[in-house]
């Protein structure tokens, strides 16, 4: 078997399957987590869900310092055994990479005690009685989500992860129902507990559907394959160390963080409930554009396809198209929350938010830089480029006085989209000019998205010209509409985007 068979599980056809499955699981879990976000904002006052918001913050960022990369290293390294049929090595390099991960989730804990006698957002979560069931989760999810998200999605099984993605969100749901949850019945401490119990069944069945992957991974006697030699741990720790100090570094200016910041100013429930729904919303419509929900699907066939030929070419064209395309998908978006935004937040949030759709427009805004700054952080680090990661991470910490400056004087929702863009914008400019210093063909479609955005602000203006902004669902359905046509018809006639761009899928 050569090593392009061996690659199969990257090979395009695999990929479609792959995809298909992804966006099924998806489109599942969307309607649970968005079920459960609704729920949860009217079970709870809007001072617990401030709390709420305050210990999903902190648990995310416990996640992220806590890694030391190496879910990296298994993004990374993991298709490369595969794509080389080395099965019998795989079990004892997960193995390897979890027990650093038990051991990051347990500093981390540790140096959370310690913060909590310093920093009085932390301590509002420890006098909420949240404290052990937030450390207990952190364990639990860490751990999971290695099994779950980064371990399985490397081997190129998204069923199994997708079907843990949906488990755990529907025991969420179950665990609310059997709490006997009415409106306003419902505490902080009790919906942490029913998130750990939905987090621990998770973790046993990763690692069940893991164990059962390994077995069934195709194997390789071939002379190609007795040739290989796989990456020392340590040089494989060291591509994954520099993510996350880049992580690290750029920490600060994470989602997480700056809701932190907003809840640590003096902001009212109101402002901290607010702009912490808004970040939920952003998380979700991140996890639901193009590029970054097939980022699973997309991430191990670039690698895996760049691990086989050590050509960038190829993949680049690949992941300048799925860039543009998630481009497309938000900028309607944006133009629909320019016009829309307080409506869609007020049912979202049952009437408790009503304002904001200028911030959540903007926000909404910073997905295009996502989108494409993710794509190349793939790249980067398939060429392993990881110095570019640790110089965009400092640079962007340049904007961190300001905002802070800007938030202790009351504008703290503001100061934390300030930090968003250019975050978003210093990151996406340093590894795309590492990478053509580095001699390789890529860049940044920063014309593309501007077209792209004049195209939905002139749409989202005719709708509100034509007056079509009325309270009623059937105009907010009909003026939407109406949005979304105009945007392609000027995508369309401005030639942005042509049928012929799609020439590289369909080949």
């Amino acid at each position: 078997m050569s090593v392009t068979e061996g690659g199969s599980a990257y090979s395009r056809q695999r990929t479609i399957s792959n995809a298909k499955v992804f966006v099924l699981g998806k489109a599942v879990s969307a309607l649970l987590t968005i079920a459960w976000l609704g729920w949860l904002l009217r079970l709870l006052e809007l001072r617990d869900y401030a709390v709420y918001v305050a210990a999903m913050a902190c648990l995310e960022a416990g996640i992220a310092l806590s890694s030391l990369g190496v879910e990296w290293l298994l993004l990374r390294y993991v298709p490369e055994y595969v794509t080389h049929g080395a099965r019998q090595l795989l079990g004892p390099l997960i193995v390897k990479v979890l027990s650093v991960r038990v051991l990051g989730v347990l500093l981390a804990i540790a140096a959370s005690g310690l913060a909590l006698q310093f920093w009085e957002g932390p301590a509002a979560l420890a006098n909420a009685g949240v404290g052990l069931c937030l450390a207990l989760l952190l364990l639990s999810e860490a751990c999971m989500r290695l099994l779950r998200d980064n371990s399985l999605e490397s081997v190129g099984k998204q069923g199994f992860t997708q079907l843990g993605i949906v488990l755990r969100n529907s025991l969420l749901l179950l665990g609310v129902f059997l709490c006997g949850a009415e409106p306003g019945g419902m505490d902080v401490q009790r919906i942490l507990w029913v998130e750990l119990s939905a987090s621990a069944v998770t973790l046993v069945y990763s690692a069940w559907a893991l164990a059962h992957v390994l077995r069934t991974l195709p194997a390789r006697a071939d002379s190609e394959a007795a040739a290989w030699v796989p990456p020392t741990f340590a040089h494989a720790f060291k591509m994954g160390w520099n993510n996350y100090l880049s992580s690290l570094i750029s920490f600060p200016l994470s989602l997480q963080a700056l809701v932190l910041m907003v809840s640590s100013v003096g902001s009212g429930a109101q402002s901290v409930a607010t702009f912490g729904f808004m970040v939920r919303v952003l998380e979700i419509m991140r996890g639901y554009l193009p590029a970054l929900m097939l980022m699973n699907v997309l991430r191990p066939r670039f690698i895996g396809l760049y691990a086989r030929n050590q050509n960038l070419v190829a993949v680049a064209r690949e992941a300048g198209l799925a860039s543009r395309l998630s481009v497309l998908t938000v900028a309607p978006l944006v133009g629909i929350l320019a016009v829309y935004g307080n409506t869609l937040l007020s049912l979202a949030s049952g009437g408790k938010i009503d304002s904001g759709q200028g911030l959540m427009a903007a926000l909404c805004l910073t997905l295009m830089f996502r989108v494409h700054r993710q794509i190349t952080m793939v790249l980067v680090n398939c060429v392993e480029q990881g110095r570019s990661l640790l110089l965009a991470a400092g640079l962007a910490l340049l904007v961190l006085p300001v905002s802070w400056w800007l938030a202790a004087a009351g504008h703290s929702e503001w100061a934390a989209l300030l930090a968003v863009i250019w975050d978003e914008c210093v990151w996406v400019s340093i590894l795309v000019h590492g990478l053509r210093r580095a001699g390789h063909a890529w860049q940044g479609d920063w014309w593309f998205m501007a077209r792209a955005s004049a195209c939905a602000l002139l749409s989202a203006a005719g709708v509100s010209f034509l007056s079509l902004t009325g309270g009623t669902i059937a105009s907010l359905l009909l003026g939407m509409a109406l949005i979304v046509a105009m945007f392609l018809l000027l995508v369309w006639a401005t030639r942005t985007f042509r049928p012929a761009d799609l020439k590289p899928l369909l080949s």
